[in-house]
């Protein structure tokens, strides 16, 4: 059971949520997702951390969405697109036990996976943009594998 402090999708939708629901994405848009959906990863691996206190696996993968969101600023930099502000605390879920962040997360990094399957169907995305989806969907996949294995 999930006590969620509110819905993860906001009025226009957020991080992969959002992306779900849009049905005309753009190059800033679907930027917009991206960082969305990392600041949301990076705050429920704190929450399921705090909550269950387990170090494993959070702290790596915490540390992995530091630099992955640093990435993703400096290539919406490059491409000068507008990154959205940190606002994934209002959408963050936090689990009340071990099992109940397993499954959470498992359903996270499987909505993260497809939405970078997604992104990379639009034939238009800079050469850059379209490796940072790849890597991005090869760590959420490998992310889900971890959640799938974790036990106490």
């Amino acid at each position: 059971m999930l006590l969620t402090v509110t819905a993860f999708a906001a009025e226009k939708g957020y991080g992969a949520k959002g992306a779900a629901t849009d049905d005309k994405l753009t190059l800033q848009s679907m930027m917009t997702y991206t960082l969305e959906e990392e600041y949301l990863a990076r705050a429920n691996y704190k929450a399921a951390r705090t909550m269950t206190g387990s170090a494993k696996p959070f702290t790596e993968m915490i540390k992995n969405s530091d630099a992955d969101i640093e990435k993703m600023k400096r290539i919406i930099a490059e491409h000068q697109l507008t990154a959205p502000d940190d606002n994934s605390k209002i959408h963050v879920t936090f689990p009340f036990d071990f099992n109940s962040a397993k499954h959470a997360g498992e359903k996270m990094e499987t909505e993260r996976s497809a939405m970078y399957e997604r992104f990379l169907r639009e034939p238009e995305l800079p050469n850059d943009i379209r490796i940072l989806f790849v890597q991005m969907q090869n760590t959420a996949r490998k992310n889900l594998c971890v959640f799938q294995r974790w036990s106490t």
